[in-house]
């Protein structure tokens, strides 16, 4: 897992963090929040709180601990590499685009439900695991090539777009592309996720 929180620190699509504000500081600060640095806070958190779970826990194995740590840490760097810019309203506009505007709605008029489902409600949530596993590394397939264990701590809405959902809702969370099914159900295999058949599995 420690190998996990370095093929993240060093791809491009995590340093590319460092262009998206997170926050813009209070009048009178001169210092910006990125993506990146809120996300290097976040690890840092995660990676303390599951040592300390684990380290109260009977037995108190070092080597668990260090585990577990290492595999929050990589999860948490992470959580926002699929974010487009400006963040959630970014994500909005992107669903809009699809939703409403003519030239949107004829690009994917011809596409199965499922698959326009994922274009009228972009979700970041998706696209942090596509580039896990097919854009943000360096061999041939693209995957930053990640444990299991990291990208199922780190996938929150571990299920696809449903397509009856999104007909209508304003929001339709989820954390699974449509093609990325198939090597999430052997993620969730690796870790004992239990699933529904239905390509949804419980967080």
């Amino acid at each position: 897992a420690l190998n996990d929180v370095q093929r993240v620190t060093f791809s491009e699509w995590f340093r590319l963090l460092s262009d998206k504000t997170q926050v813009h500081g209070l009048s009178g600060l001169t210092i910006t929040r990125s993506r990146l640095t809120h996300s290097l806070e976040v690890a840092r958190i995660a990676e303390s709180i599951g040592r300390a779970v684990v380290h109260g826990l009977p037995g108190n194995d070092p080597e668990l601990i260090d585990d577990v740590g290492a595999t929050l840490h990589a999860a948490a760097l992470l959580h926002d590499i699929g974010n487009p810019p400006f963040g959630h309203g970014g994500e909005d506009d992107v669903s809009r685009f699809f939703r409403h505007h003519p030239q949107g709605k004829s690009l994917i008029a011809t596409l199965p439900p499922e698959w326009r489902a994922q274009f009228r409600h972009f979700e970041g949530n998706a696209q942090a695991l596509r580039y896990a596993l097919h854009l943000g590394g360096w061999n041939d397939s693209g995957s930053m090539g990640l444990t299991s264990a990291t990208i199922s701590a780190f996938c929150k809405y571990p299920w696809s777009a449903d397509p009856m959902v999104a007909l209508d809702a304003d929001k339709c969370k989820y954390g699974i592309s449509v093609n990325d099914l198939t090597a999430y159900a052997d993620i969730a295999e690796d870790c004992g996720t239990a699933s529904d058949g239905q390509n949804r599995w419980k967080r």
